[in-house]
């Protein structure tokens, strides 16, 4: 695995990006090339299983990948990468039994939050994800709350880089998209059925069996 030289304030750089799970398996991505600059986002698209989970993965410095990638100018998923950025998971990405305001805490917590704001950052976080006080401290498997918190978990804190996997356009995620782009940091959403994110997102990037189409 390799890191890429590339723009200096590119907050996104891959070249020849790849990703292959099991060896002398069809690559998973292959010869993904991309760069996201501050202000900038990217909406990936594709048929399930076109590699769009793959590829956000790699950002985030899940998986293995071979090729050349920089995310904030440094290597995926190293604690000082991670610190900014947010990632909101597609599925329920929480253990059952907590709640909400549990859940983000948790995350404000590992983007190394200072304790003196800890309650005001997470509590602004559920509010800029449409969640109530009155739902905050509940222990809930509703599916929208779910949706909400992933939401709330990937902006918590003011990451430069914002990870979104099939996010709900809910109104509060068009402003969080909005919000971040607009303080000069990025954001990068994979989704399959995508309705109004390539106008809201402006660049799109379409997979097909792992490619670049």
């Amino acid at each position: 695995m390799t890191t890429a030289a590339g723009p200096s304030d590119a907050l996104v750089i891959a070249e020849s990006l790849q990703v292959v799970y099991q060896r002398g398996a069809t690559p998973a991505i292959d010869e993904i090339d991309l760069t996201v600059a501050p202000g900038e986002s990217l909406l990936v698209v594709g048929e399930p299983g076109s590699g769009k989970s793959t590829l956000l993965r790699a950002l985030l410095g899940l998986i293995r990948f071979g090729g050349a990638l920089t995310v904030l100018g440094g290597y995926p998923g190293t604690p000082a990468v991670a610190a900014h950025v947010g990632w909101g998971p597609q599925g329920k990405g929480f253990a059952d039994g907590q709640s909400p305001r549990s859940v983000v805490e948790m995350v404000a917590r590992l983007r190394r939050t200072d304790p003196d704001t800890l309650a005001a950052t997470v509590a602004r976080a559920l509010e800029d994800a449409g969640i109530e006080a009155t739902v905050a401290d509940r222990v809930t498997n509703d599916v929208e709350i779910v949706r909400r918190t992933s939401l709330a978990c990937a902006v918590v804190g003011d990451p430069r880089l914002v990870v979104l996997d099939d996010p709900w356009e809910f109104e509060e995620t068009v402003a969080a998209i909005s919000a971040v782009r607009a303080r000069g940091g990025a954001v990068v959403a994979a989704s399959n059925d995508h309705g109004g994110l390539p106008s809201l997102l402006g660049r799109t990037l379409t997979l097909v069996d792992g490619v670049a189409a």
